[in-house]
């Protein structure tokens, strides 16, 4: 698994659970690394924020779809939710990228199931495809997220 977020607790968090899932994990906080990571590595599953520094997710996911990666690629976003939605459609409309979408804050629970297989998620309802909303805290059972990144 390839993880590109700005956030050193986030990047932490889920290279940790990734880990105990069993990924091979490489973490990056900038898309020159990220690229250079990626093209050496080969990775199944990308998991990236959308809002960075110097580089933002779509350019990246743009990149993404130049070097016709097969990887699974999971979006996670604490900002706007249409950024997620956005994410999807560049991935659809390529037809090139295998998007599923997180909102921030994550529960342990929740990427666990993600990591897993976001299209196999049922009692978690919390990676979405295009045209789902995706849930809030209060469906997803809880009012306080067990994680978060504020």
């Amino acid at each position: 698994m390839l993880l590109i977020d700005d956030e050193l607790g986030f990047r932490e968090f889920v290279g940790k659970v990734a880990t105990s899932a069993g990924y091979e994990v490489e973490l990056t906080s900038n898309a020159k690394d990220f690229m250079g990571l990626y093209e050496g590595f080969d990775p199944t599953l990308i998991v990236m924020d959308m809002i960075m520094p110097e580089m933002d997710g779509f350019e990246l996911m743009q990149w993404l779809i130049t070097q016709e990666c097969e990887a699974r690629v999971l979006v996670v976003t604490g900002y706007n939710p249409h950024y997620a939605e956005m994410a999807e459609t560049i991935g659809v409309d390529a037809g090139k990228l295998d998007v599923w979408t997180l909102t921030k804050p994550i529960g342990l629970m929740e990427l666990r199931a993600a990591l897993d297989r976001p299209d196999a998620i049922s009692d978690i309802s919390v990676a979405t495809r295009p045209g789902q909303p995706g849930p809030s805290n209060r469906d997803r059972g809880h009012d306080r997220p067990e994680w978060s990144i504020r």
